[in-house]
């Protein structure tokens, strides 16, 4: 019975003291600068809702998405078809006007196999210049120009003159000779003409000749 009376005035003691204390508390009220409030509004870096502006492409960008994109429709793909097409057709086209290529004009064929089939010594390219001249195919006049050339190189013993020798292993044996840059600079006109694809006209051969029979004229007056 002791013990509850005991606890019974303990909590009247603390109810009172606790009373006492609040009553002697005081507290200081704050107020807010509007003036700061409305700076703090108008500054953007505290705009949280505010919406970024959408990323712009570069033209490039916008350019290579508008290529793709034109290619995706109809159209797009049936012009790439057509240019596909004239793709081939332009190399095949490159490859048929080509040496190296399948398919040659029958002349020039015909005079290759001439010209291989015969010893160079044996042959009056004179002649035959004159008769591609006469025929208008100042290309092969070219060629048979550079071939006199060379059999005159062979008879005077610049070059050892071979059927399947090319046209740089003559310029190696005419290294360090004084004619060496005259003989060069007539196999790159041959060349020019011969590989080149070239159209020959009559101007561009009479241009040419004058060069071939200089060297031509030189060659003779070695012993």
């Amino acid at each position: 019975m002791r013990f509850r009376l005991y606890h019974i005035i303990l909590i009247i003691g603390l109810f009172f003291s606790l009373q006492g204390t609040c009553s002697n508390t005081g507290y200081n009220e704050r107020t807010f600068d509007q003036e700061q409030i409305d700076e703090w509004k108008n500054d953007s870096d505290y705009n949280y809702d505010k919406v970024e502006p959408p990323y712009e492409k570069g033209w490039l960008i916008k350019a290579i998405e508008a290529f793709f994109e034109f290619f995706s429709t109809t159209v797009g793909q049936v012009l790439s078809i057509i240019v596909i097409i004239a793709l081939i057709l332009g190399l095949f086209y490159f490859i048929s006007k080509s040496d190296a290529g399948f398919i040659r004009n029958k002349k020039d064929v015909e005079s290759i196999e001439i010209n291989f089939e015969e010893h160079i010594e044996t042959i009056d390219y004179v002649s035959k210049i004159e008769e591609a001249l006469q025929a208008g195919n100042f290309r092969i006049a070219v060629r048979f120009l550079y071939l006199d050339l060379l059999k005159i190189m062979s008879k005077k013993n610049l070059i050892k003159w071979e059927v399947d020798k090319t046209n740089h292993e003559y310029l190696r044996e005419m290294r360090n000779h004084s004619l060496e840059k005259d003989f060069s600079r007539t196999t790159f006109l041959y060349e020019y003409s011969w590989y080149g694809d070239f159209v020959i006209s009559e101007d561009t051969y009479r241009n040419m000749e004058p060069v071939f029979k200089k060297l031509n004229t030189e060659i003779n007056k070695l012993n």
